[in-house]
């Protein structure tokens, strides 16, 4: 089971700005450059396999309820 777990690059970007992390790009064309660098190292061919697909562009709560969504589905499959 692959869960693939994308928000829009603007907001990827605002949070890792507020993030800090002394590694973490500092202009949007590096952070630009990283994304494209993961898609050249397969990420993209994982992101095709997915079974399931979560936009994170709501509040943490939000987002939380959509993570039980789906762990609720998955857990139903297995039974």
């Amino acid at each position: 089971m692959l869960i693939y777990i994308v928000a829009p690059w603007r907001l990827r970007f605002e949070r890792l700005l507020r993030r800090g992390r002394p590694d973490d790009p500092k202009t949007v064309e590096d952070f630009l450059m990283r994304d494209l660098r993961e898609l050249r190292y397969g990420l993209g061919d994982l992101i095709a396999r997915a079974d399931y697909i979560l936009v994170n562009d709501t509040s943490m709560e939000e987002f939380r309820e959509k993570v039980r969504g789906v762990l609720t589905s998955i857990m139903a499959q297995v039974k």
